[in-house]
């Protein structure tokens, strides 16, 4: 009988990130270990420090040795399964909880104004929309998402805003954008709102990133580009 994947590993910030156990959110997950001999399985993320290092990261949600995925079962000595849908429990299994991706700029074009982040299965990310221009003309704000998944899986793409929100508010709710193209195809969402010129503009993107249908194990992952001042 293959034991349950139990132990609690702590996140760590700095310049390697590590989650232990086998994971279905994140990025890049290696699958060097065997599956249930408790070796290490890593999970580099693309910005340890926007982590909150006192998250606990439970690998036993994930995986209950049968073909369930919520931890609930007890092992049956079936096939471990990977998790496709959102872990709740788990950081960016829920708007609030969501992985932070740093920031772009809405309203400038710097040499570097993009985001690039991979993962596998659905999660929730977030990131900031800063508002940057000095000049007394009107500059409206915009984003670019862009996500790409494999053939064989199809991913769907959900972007929040809320214009008349605060810098710090994030929307969960109410959907501002989506795609939901066939495996295969990229999705595509721009999210834009206008220059008040009388407050700060700069707002949080939520974004919800959707499995729908075929394998989410390490090779059928979806990368995720986001680029400030998208025209």
């Amino acid at each position: 009988m293959r034991p349950v994947l139990a132990r609690m590993v702590w996140l760590a910030a700095g310049g390697g990130l590590l989650y232990g156990g086998c994971s279905a959110h994140g990025n890049d997950v290696d699958p060097s270990a065997p599956e249930g001999d408790g070796g290490p399985r890593r999970v580099i993320v693309n910005d340890p420090g926007k982590i909150d290092g006192a998250v606990a990261y439970d690998a036993a949600t994930l995986f209950d040795g049968g073909s369930k995925t919520d931890g609930a079962a007890p092992d049956d000595g079936g096939p471990v399964s990977l998790a496709c849908g959102f872990i709740t429990a788990q950081p960016g299994g829920t708007c609030p909880t969501a992985t932070d991706l740093g920031s772009v700029s809405g309203d400038t074009d710097p040499a570097i104004n993009t985001i690039k982040y991979t993962g596998t299965g659905s999660s929730w990310l977030f990131f900031e929309v800063t508002e940057d221009s000095s000049s007394v003309s009107r500059n409206d704000l915009s984003v670019g998402l862009k996500l790409t998944g494999p053939a064989g899986t199809n991913y769907d793409l959900y972007g929040y805003v809320d214009p008349s929100g605060t810098k710090t508010s994030r929307a969960c709710a109410t959907v501002t954008g989506q795609s939901n193209n066939a495996a295969g195809t990229d999705d595509q969402v721009r999210l834009g709102w206008n220059d008040s010129n009388f407050s700060s503009d700069t707002r949080l993107v939520s974004i919800r990133i959707e499995h729908v249908s075929g394998p989410c194990g390490p090779s059928d992952g979806w990368s995720l580009e986001v680029l400030g001042h998208a025209p």
